[in-house]
């Protein structure tokens, strides 16, 4: 059986400021307070080639420093599972184990390598990811305290929204990860639920939003076929047909002038129409 055990990284992180800590939940606790990813390190204790090149040059030759100051950095020990090949007892790592990964203070994956990554690609994660997570701040700290549908749905959105702040090079990393927080939404609600039918619906049309943030129009068009107009509740009519102006816009039809209509009649639907306008502009960039 695999044994684990949580040790405060100090050997790298003696001559730096950044946050170490020795378990998951001081991790969690620290990325919320600071707007911080968790930047976790798995060590092997054995003389296996890549991991020492990478403990033993990486984390040396590399500013790494100024990078794990932008992290909370726990580091996990594990035990090296052995094989026995040609006769010689060989190390072997199962595809799950991994050198590190990057995950957000609910413990939500980002990005992982496994223990044949090379030093650039090390380096090159480090960097792209050294994000604060201020935006998400109040809802990160929302599912914490309290996980739920609700509160999962929300940080979905949050995610999605914050993605579209970043480059096309780490934006798909911060939908997938939206996609897991609605995917939690999902497995948290219930048919025992006041409103289920109102939530089940809102979540199905939040299911959508990924091909926007992905610019998936074709898909989108034909996912949002499913719906009949007349049977969108009030309360998920924002969302609806915030799908159906990016559609619109998207597909460059003229005749908007209904949507003008909908933000009279639906309550904040101007903020969709903005929303919907902003990430349409990042696709023509």
């Amino acid at each position: 059986m695999k044994k684990i055990f949580l040790v405060v990284f100090v050997f790298f992180f003696h001559n730096t400021n950044a946050q170490v800590v020795d378990s998951f939940e001081d991790a969690k606790k620290e990325a919320l307070a600071h707007n911080k990813l968790i930047l976790i390190h798995y060590n092997a204790p054995i003389e296996y080639g890549n991991i020492k090149t990478l403990d033993f040059h990486f984390w040396q030759e590399i500013n790494v420093n100024e990078l794990a100051e932008k992290y909370v950095v726990l580091t996990i020990k594990t035990l090296e599972r052995r094989l026995i090949k040609k006769k010689q007892e060989e190390i072997s790592y199962k595809k799950e184990n991994r050198y590190m990964k990057i995950v957000d203070a609910n413990e939500k994956e980002l990005i992982a390598l496994d223990c044949y990554a090379t030093i650039n690609q090390v380096d090159q994660v480090l960097r792209e990811f050294s994000l604060s997570t201020e935006f998400m701040s109040q809802d990160l700290n929302n599912y914490h305290n309290m996980k739920g549908f609700t509160t999962a749905l929300k940080i979905s959105q949050k995610y999605y929204d914050f993605a579209m702040l970043l480059d096309e090079k780490s934006r798909g990393n911060f939908i997938s990860l939206g996609d897991d927080y609605l995917d939690e939404a999902r497995s948290e609600l219930s048919k025992k639920e006041n409103h289920y039918f109102e939530k089940k619906q809102k979540l199905d049309l939040v299911g959508l939003y990924r091909f926007v943030y992905l610019f998936e129009l074709k898909k989108l068009n034909k996912k949002i076929a499913n719906f009949k107009e007349n049977e969108i509740l009030e309360e998920n009519l924002a969302q609806f047909y915030f799908l159906k102006y990016v559609l619109a816009k998207g597909f460059n039809n003229e005749n908007t002038s209904v949507f003008d209509e909908k933000a009279k009649t639906i309550d904040g639907f101007e903020y969709f129409i903005k929303k919907a306008d902003f990430i349409l502009s990042k696709k023509l960039q």
